[in-house]
């Protein structure tokens, strides 16, 4: 962990003030999001994965993309080492609510493993800016999409 915690530190300090800032906001989100599913109900903070059941089409420039990425890697890195669980939807609502502030919209989906011989349900979530994805492309296949945000 401490390996870790220096590498990203390391990052942290030679970085730009944008890049700083994003990481302070990745920080910030993963905390509010981690807080908001352990003590509420999914209701109370379902606003914050966006607008259900509506997936925004926009066509994005190359700039906006990179952008999107480069927050999305940074989400990912400080989730991954957070002492408290960010998986997947931590990191996909999180990074969601970083591109909301700058103006870019996204689509959060939420699924289930569809492994029928699996007696345990599993759940996954994904964030995509258009076609490509930010968050959770990993074994997204295995899971079938239950509901989705724009």
């Amino acid at each position: 962990m401490t390996k870790i915690f220096k590498k990203i530190s390391k990052h942290f300090i030679s970085s730009s003030f944008e890049i700083k800032s994003y990481y302070v906001q990745a920080l910030y989100w993963s905390i509010i999001i981690r807080f908001c599913m352990i003590f509420l109900s999914f209701k109370k903070y379902r606003a914050l994965l966006g607008k259900m059941q509506v997936l925004n089409n926009e066509t994005y420039t190359d700039n906006t993309i990179e952008l999107a990425k480069k927050v999305a890697t940074i989400v990912v890195s400080l989730c991954n080492n957070t002492p408290w669980e960010s998986k997947c939807l931590v990191q996909a609502v999180t990074c969601k609510q970083i591109l909301l502030k700058k103006g870019i919209q996204t689509n959060l989906f939420l699924g289930i493993n569809t492994n029928l011989d699996s007696k345990e349900l599993k759940a996954h979530a994904w964030l995509k800016i258009g076609d490509v994805f930010l968050t959770g492309k990993h074994g997204h296949q295995q899971y079938k999409i239950v509901n989705f945000f724009g």
